[in-house]
């Protein structure tokens, strides 16, 4: 199977409709002219999984906006202003999950703004050259046409560059569905994977990142380990008058074809506050 080239080449392979996905983008089209711009103090975590070289204008012009609209802060500062409160004005962050190496293009890109991220990488494909194995992965874990991913080189050219890694499991299985032991393998082995080639490691994600797939021992053992945040791909956004109790960190999911209305709506809705 040829590698995936674009935004259309993953939306053809998972079988999505024409006539859904024009319904929605008309619907998020006026949703998001009609939505006001929420300027109130808040801290909201942004996560996408690849750029690709037809999205790139796009993805700058996303940035600026964003840059208009927020102070655009760190993985690790926005993890900080999480626990702390310490919310006075809009506050974004940017992360990314699976590794892709077309994230390496992203994090060029973001470099020219002073923007860094946390990339969630699973170091079973770190580095991965067959593209048999690829392609298996990219199908059987990631629901998607085979796409190429980082290496330990480029990753520590990240680190170089201001971005973090960090944790998404060995090999992207479904914590959830796991039992104890085999929810700390695929943690454990991802972390000392990590900090062997990279240094440290801080920040958790887990796959598919919604609360039926994840178990609570999953979170205590990566809180465990020393990691700072454990991050789900919920939506939603804090606020400093607003109690929030969840041990895990909710992410606004986008990708950088998205349309900046679309983007707008999902972060100014109060339906995700």
């Amino acid at each position: 199977m040829k590698f995936a080239k674009s935004a259309k080449d993953i939306l053809k392979y998972r079988h999505h409709r024409k006539w859904v996905r024009f319904a929605r983008n008309r619907a998020l089209d006026v949703l998001g002219m009609l939505q006001k711009l929420d300027s109130s103090p808040r801290l909201l975590f942004l996560s996408f999984h690849f750029l690709f070289e037809n999205e790139k204008d796009n993805f700058r012009q996303i940035l600026e906006t964003l840059l208009s609209q927020f102070t655009i802060v760190s993985y690790s500062q926005a993890v900080e202003l999480w626990k702390s409160k310490e919310i006075d004005k809009p506050y974004l962050c940017f992360s990314c999950d699976d590794g892709f190496d077309n994230y390496f293009d992203a994090a060029t890109i973001m470099r020219e703004y002073e923007i860094s991220g946390c990339v969630f990488v699973c170091p079973s494909m770190v580095g991965m050259t067959d593209k048999s194995k690829i392609t298996l992965f990219n199908k059987e874990r990631l629901k998607g046409p085979p796409i190429g991913f980082m290496d330990w080189d480029q990753l520590k050219q990240l680190k170089s560059m201001g971005h973090e890694i960090g944790n998404h499991t060995f090999d992207h299985l479904n914590l959830g569905e796991l039992s104890v032991d085999q929810i700390q393998n695929q943690i454990g082995k991802a972390h000392e994977s990590l900090i062997q080639n990279l240094g440290h490691v801080n920040h958790f994600a887990w796959p598919y990142g919604k609360p039926a797939t994840i178990q609570k021992e999953a979170i205590d053992f990566a809180y465990s380990l020393g990691y700072k945040s454990v991050a789900s791909t919920v939506r939603g956004a804090y606020y400093k008058e607003v109690e929030e109790n969840l041990p895990y960190i909710k992410r606004h999911n986008f990708e950088p074809f998205w349309p900046m209305n679309h983007i707008n709506y999902f972060l100014n809705s109060p339906r995700y506050q």
